[in-house]
């Protein structure tokens, strides 16, 4: 349905760290920042239209540097805006490129914003792919 691989030198495909994160370093494949406080996130900064309304799936591929809790947010074309009830929390492990399924259940409307909250500690992160897919 939509995929972000950062595969691209200098390109973070649209993404930007919205709080809590240092500027984005794409090289040799991987998005990398580093997470100053207990609160990180990134956000797509462009609009997206992505029918969720059997649900979906964020494929998150990923390494960090310190087991963590994490949250997809995203907002839809009724709600346009994060809210704790449009959001899915998972479990990130220290060490090594990990990939983890966050489901996004059936919506009403199209999904139109995206969140990641990698972490919820300082760390430092390394985001490989992001992917929307049912």
């Amino acid at each position: 349905m939509r995929s972000w691989l950062f595969d691209t030198d200098g390109d973070a495909e649209g993404w930007q760290p919205a709080n809590q994160l240092t500027p984005f370093v794409v090289a040799e494949g991987p998005l990398r920042s580093t997470s100053t406080g207990g609160d990180p996130y990134l956000v797509y900064g462009s609009p997206l239209s992505i029918d969720v309304s059997e649900g979906a799936s964020a494929e998150i591929t990923m390494s960090s540097s310190t087991d963590s809790d994490a949250q997809i947010f995203w907002g839809t074309a009724d709600e346009p805006f994060f809210a704790e009830s449009r959001s899915t929390r998972f479990s990130v492990k220290a060490g090594g490129l990990h990939s983890y399924t966050v489901p996004i259940p059936p919506q009403g409307a199209r999904l139109t914003m995206l969140r990641v909250d990698p972490l919820t500690v300082q760390g430092d992160v390394r985001i490989d792919s992001i992917r929307i897919v049912r």
